[in-house]
């Protein structure tokens, strides 16, 4: 029987080729079948609960933060493992005084959230607004998205996009 170190399981984890020829007993077949039906599912699961836990204990924190905020009216939405909060900004600017923004959060902090204007005139052209009202800002950009960002400073950039005072 051969003993496994950390570092051999991560290897198994990552590749593992057994040609048909390859003689291993009937117990080792078992034990690495098992590795790869049972236990690694394991690991996903623990792994998405905790980034699950993550996501949430963090939403919550931000959304606290600007609970006190008289710019923005947020109402959240759990849906499974997504949170989407629909944000009403108030008072942006004449042309748009209650502009709605839906915000889906998949993976974050780790990923940026997207943003879409539900309300937003697709005749006003803004190189930040995608033919989907998708808002596109650099701040949500993959390569310049930081775990450090928040969602007041995501919302603050948003709102200075429709301020055309």
């Amino acid at each position: 029987m051969v003993v496994l170190s950390n570092v051999g399981i991560q290897l198994l984890r990552s590749l593992i080729v057994i040609k048909n020829n390859y003689n291993l007993n009937t117990k080792d077949k078992k034990l690495i079948n098992h590795h790869f039906l049972v236990e690694r599912n394991i690991y996903k699961n623990k792994n998405k609960i905790s980034t699950n836990l993550i996501k949430f204990k963090r939403l919550n924190k931000e959304l606290k933060d600007l609970s006190n905020n008289t710019k923005f009216n947020i109402n959240t939405i759990d849906n499974n493992n997504d949170v989407i909060w629909n944000v009403k900004l108030l008072n942006v600017n004449n042309i748009y005084p209650n502009l709605n923004i839906k915000i889906i959060f998949n993976n974050y902090p780790f990923i940026a959230p997207i943003i879409y204007v539900e309300n937003y005139d697709t005749t006003n052209k803004n190189q930040m607004i995608d033919e989907n009202n998708k808002i596109i800002l650099p701040i949500l950009k993959p390569m310049t998205w930081s775990l450090q960002n928040n969602m007041n400073d995501i919302l603050n950039q948003v709102e200075k996009l429709f301020d055309f005072n």
